[in-house]
């Protein structure tokens, strides 16, 4: 079976994908291709993706006449994530490419993708929703936004990437990034959010640490998302409040494997959004037995909070240390609960029900 993996906009986590996806083809004899898209024509993929398994686009000119001419080359096609407008038109014209087809959803396009919407494409989006074979969706959130907003009635299930978050014998973060980023062993280090979106609520985040005079390191990851003026609000912020040793921002994309190590060396995780994102730092957290708080509102707190996990509250949290054992419990479900095979039986399960 020849499955096609379409990935829009180059992230730090599509190596991650690429690998898991690698591991079921192994296994199950599924013929996996791969095709990233990037206005930007940042590919880093071109590193670790085989040639002759990969095509690369910058420009919908290029990408939609190739995939109207290709897509019979598939027997699935998953498009992870789906940010560009250009491709739902082209959708609403091509059924029979939706037919074939799985959406694996991501949080931004059903939360700010359907604020202040027209009309007439909240429409258009409706009808291509309805085309598709499946729909994946990482919380039970999406799928009632796509229920209600979107009206879609056809299968929804739910997905997850699976990556190795064991960093052993990890070289020092500092020789790529800079010696500050050389955390000391003895220092506590906090993220907060996992990009520029305004979803991660920063400043409110910072003045929760301002006033609980937090003597830590605090990492700041402003890669993507978010625009100019919020963006240097954050920095503002945190020039006026913090001493430079104390904070670190994130600004550039790096490769998977360094942002890992950057991870193992966080002590604690404040996810603060609503809206379902961030999804690889809960599992990175419970993974290594990390502390992590969320909103009691957000999809991924609900999520993991339902499945047993301990999560804190950052409305209530003097972000101390979680007691141990719950740490270790939470390492312990997440080993239990999204291995390797659970994850490999939920994708195979989706590519044969599509095919």
């Amino acid at each position: 079976m020849k499955v096609a993996n379409v990935f829009f906009e180059s992230q730090h986590h599509n190596f991650s994908i690429f690998e898991f996806f690698s591991n079921i083809e192994v296994c199950d004899g599924i013929s996996f291709f791969y095709i990233y898209f990037d206005r930007k024509g940042y590919f880093p993929e071109k590193n670790y993706v085989q040639h002759d398994k990969s095509m690369y686009f910058s420009a919908n000119s290029e990408f939609l006449p190739w995939l109207n001419n290709s897509h019979v080359q598939f027997d699935v096609i998953i498009f992870h994530g789906m940010f560009n407008s250009t491709v739902w038109s082209f959708f609403s014209e091509h059924v029979d490419i939706c037919k074939k087809s799985i959406w694996t959803v991501f949080g931004g396009e059903l939360y700010e993708g359907l604020e202040n919407i027209k009309p007439e494409k909240l429409l258009m989006l409706k009808n291509v929703v309805n085309n598709f074979k499946l729909v994946l969706t990482f919380t039970l959130d999406e799928q009632l936004i796509l229920q209600s907003k979107l009206e879609y009635g056809g299968d929804v299930k739910r997905y997850v990437y699976i990556q190795d978050w064991d960093m052993p014998n990890a070289e020092p973060i500092g020789d790529f990034l800079g010696q500050q980023f050389n955390f000391g062993c003895d220092e506590k280090v906090v993220i907060v959010g996992n990009s520029g979106t305004p979803a991660n609520l920063h400043i409110q985040v910072l003045e929760r640490l301002y006033a609980q005079n937090f003597s830590g390191k605090i990492l700041i990851p402003l890669a993507y998302g978010g625009d100019p003026d919020y963006l240097a609000s954050i920095k503002s912020y945190l020039a006026n409040w913090f001493e430079p040793n104390h904070y670190f921002i994130l600004d550039g994309t790096i490769p998977n494997k360094l942002y890992r190590q950057l991870l193992s060396r966080i002590d604690c995780y404040i996810l603060p959004h609503v809206r379902q994102q961030a999804g690889q730092h809960w599992m990175s957290a419970f993974a290594s037995g990390k502390a992590v708080y969320g909103n009691p509102e957000g999809a991924n707190y609900k999520k993991f909070e339902t499945l047993g996990f301990n999560v804190g509250n950052i409305f209530e949290a003097s972000f101390k240390d979680i007691d141990d054992d719950k740490l270790l419990f939470n390492c312990q479900l997440y080993r239990k609960i999204f291995s390797f095979e659970s994850a490999k039986s939920i994708w195979v399960d989706a590519i044969r029900h599509t095919s």
